[in-house]
């Protein structure tokens, strides 16, 4: 007989589907799995624990698992964000406050008082958040610290717990927990942002992404970096931001070379390998093959929140109206592309249409071009015939160039085309943040 015969049956279907749950390596559950699972637990529990109304489960004896569960929860949850730390630590070579393995500590104040005193060196920003968080953290550890209070009615000395606390509200208590849930859920989901934000590369020892953005807002055009008032500017926000000037420098440094940051001095990289003759050359032959009347029939407004849904709308409207004419012609310009285009600006192109589908931040472009690159010249001609088969291919590579500030470019395009209206149109429908203003 199985050692666990009680765990599952022999015949799984001899049960519903949806009672059987995947553990293990089986689904490959995390700590935030974990955390989850025991909150809803604390949730429901209440639920039932009201709805009973003092009758089947009440609160006298609910207490209990409903507290366990919600002290563990937090435990998980905050187990969880040292892990987000150890990673964003590691990130920034920077050596964490409290060497001890807290991942094996169930003392909940002990483990926030690493995370606090860890969050203050890392980010401001997880301080912040930190501060609205703490007066929850601070109740449950003042209660029960290491998760024996709501366990056992006897500490290990045994004097009886919650001789101090006298009562407990469930009602009140389930309130607050979820607000304490979203907080934590939201806190989890920003940790994740920060890794991916950190992992970019462009911040210094003690400025973040974020403020290497603000500091460029503050920085004056690169023209007038030579004038006297640089300087006093510099000055300002070295003790603003409480740096030395060897910081500065490589702060502004990381903004001469950023696609985004850039704008704000009067500065933008150009795009990798860029030829512009090529370019505009490659984009009128799409144009020639390509009919761009799909582009003004009215869309599902309440449906359009990505490019992916503009994408794939239009791709359907061109394929039932002239689309399907097009691969006949493309053979009449494959020979002349091939000869005149060379690899570069066809992975630029390509680069470009997949832009804001595949990339969150402007950093990313020339980790995407790598690809596209490799993909392109594994065949070039195949490579070409994909893209010139995009019938939005226009419209994504104007809206990405505006978003890597290559606004000349975007711009001699939307003039050409005729595009300046719908470009506005679908920017604003996408919500998205686009340095130039658009007339």
């Amino acid at each position: 007989m199985n050692d666990n015969f009680i765990f599952a049956p022999k015949n799984s279907s001899d049960y519903p589907l949806y009672t059987t749950a995947c553990v293990g390596n089986n689904g490959n559950p995390n700590i935030l799995t974990y955390a989850k699972g025991f909150s809803s637990a604390a949730n429901h529990l209440i639920e039932i624990c009201i709805s009973s109304m003092g009758g089947e489960f009440p609160a006298d004896i609910a207490v209990y698992p409903i507290c366990f569960n919600m002290r563990h929860a937090i435990e998980l949850y905050l187990k969880g964000f040292v892990i987000f730390v150890n990673e964003l630590a590691n990130i920034k070579k920077i050596q964490k406050k409290i060497t001890i393995d807290i991942l094996q500590a169930h003392d909940i104040n002990k483990i926030w008082n690493f995370l606090t005193t860890n969050y203050s060196i890392l980010d401001k920003r997880l301080t912040n958040i930190a501060n609205s968080i703490s007066p929850y953290i601070e109740c449950f550890g003042n209660i029960d610290a290491t998760g024996q209070t709501f366990r056992y009615p006897y500490d290990t000395q045994n004097n009886k717990h919650l001789t101090k606390q006298g009562i407990i509200n469930i009602m009140h208590l389930g309130k607050h927990f979820k607000d304490l849930e979203e907080k934590l859920s939201f806190f989890h989901y920003f940790h994740e942002i920060l890794i991916n934000e950190y992992q970019l590369g462009s911040f210094t020892k003690n400025l973040s992404r974020y403020d290497l953005s603000k500091i460029a807002k503050k920085l004056p055009n690169i023209n007038e970096w030579k004038n006297n008032s640089f300087k006093m500017i510099k000055d300002n926000l070295k003790e603003e931001y409480s740096i030395s000037s060897n910081e500065l420098s490589k702060a502004i440094e990381i903004i001469k070379k950023h696609y985004e940051f850039g704008y704000s001095i009067g500065i933008v990289p150009p795009l990798i390998d860029f030829d512009e003759d090529e370019f505009y050359f490659f984009i009128d032959k799409w144009y020639q093959l390509n009919d761009l009347e799909y582009i003004n029939i009215e869309l599902d407004e309440s449906k359009i929140y990505s490019s992916n849904y503009v994408k794939s709308t239009n791709e359907t409207l061109f394929k039932q109206t002239k689309g399907l004419t097009r691969s006949a012609k493309i053979g009449e310009f494959l020979d002349d592309l091939i000869k005149n285009v060379k690899l570069e600006t066809i992975t630029n192109v390509h680069t470009l249409y997949y832009f804001s589908e595949e990339c969150t931040y402007s950093e990313q472009y020339r980790h995407s071009y790598s690809f596209h690159k490799n993909s392109c010249q594994q065949n070039k001609e195949q490579s070409i015939k994909h893209i010139l088969q995009k019938p939005m291919l226009l419209i994504e590579v104007i809206i990405n160039l505006l978003q890597l500030n290559q606004n000349k470019t975007a711009i001699v395009l939307m003039k050409k085309y005729n595009l300046e209206k719908y470009i506005k149109d679908q920017i604003e429908k996408r919500n998205m943040y686009i340095s130039i203003i658009l007339e």
